[in-house]
């Protein structure tokens, strides 16, 4: 996940729409973070960092693999914006209730092929790893709907934000969502995020504006997990009015 930063290091270093060029790069980057945040992110660890022996290098190479579908189909959906060569990414989540661009049917059958591809990924994972992310993705529904209601729909949302280790603390993350921040405003939108790492992402998402509303308990009611409950934050942000200059 991001760290907090103030200022962009270079300034040609600007948030950006990716493309496909850039594809290989993100993918580096969401594998090196996952490996570098699985026991610090709470929702990898609870998910996967706790679930098995440490994986073959055959089934790593999958998995690797396995990743190129789906963030390709989130470059073709427009949704992936990055800073540098893909030092740290966010995935846009743009309102539901937004008209949606008009697709070619070409597109379509590439995103179906795309979108098949990438569930390719869940066979690697175990029966209780299975469990555990349908676990999250029931309680953040559910979370997200009672706390925000309807007004989510018209919502914008951080899906994903992550930063190669190295590359942190020079304010690529903050760049990211204070580009989606600005949209958010001139339409104004709120933001919700979930973040997965309280101890070192909260103070970094107050920075910006965010807001604690709600709490996401995992592993409370799950007998195969013997630590302490699991708890992620439902975030955020209202829009801010602009000055007229």
């Amino acid at each position: 996940m991001a760290s907090q930063g103030t200022e962009l290091a270079g300034g040609d270093l600007k948030p950006r729409k990716l493309g496909l060029a850039d594809l290989s790069a993100a993918v580096h980057t969401v594998y090196v973070t996952r490996l570098q945040q699985l026991m610090r992110d709470s929702l990898l660890h609870y998910a996967y960092g706790s679930t098995a022996k440490p994986p073959s290098r055959t089934r790593e190479m999958l998995f690797y693999i396995l990743l190129y579908p789906a963030w390709a189909n989130l470059l073709r959906q427009g949704k992936l914006w990055g800073v540098g060569h893909a030092y740290s990414l966010m995935v846009w989540g743009s309102a539901s209730s937004q008209p949606k661009q008009p697709e070619s049917p070409l597109s379509r059958i590439v995103g179906a092929i795309l979108s098949r591809l990438s569930k390719l990924s869940g066979l690697l994972d175990t029966p209780e790893q299975k469990k555990r992310v349908k676990e999250f993705g029931e309680k953040a529904k559910l979370c997200v709907g009672e706390s925000l209601g309807d007004k989510v729909q018209d919502m914008t949302t951080v899906e994903a934000l992550l930063t190669l280790k190295e590359q942190r603390h020079k304010g690529y993350a903050s760049s990211l969502v204070r580009a989606m921040m600005d949209q958010a405003d001139e339409e104004g939108r709120g933001i919700w995020l979930v973040n997965s790492n309280i101890v070192d992402n909260t103070p970094f998402y107050e920075s910006l504006g965010f807001k604690t509303v709600n709490y996401i308990v995992l592993g409370d009611d799950n007998p195969a997990w013997t630590g302490d409950p699991v708890k992620l934050a439902l975030m955020v942000r209202e829009p801010t009015a602009r000055s007229k200059e």
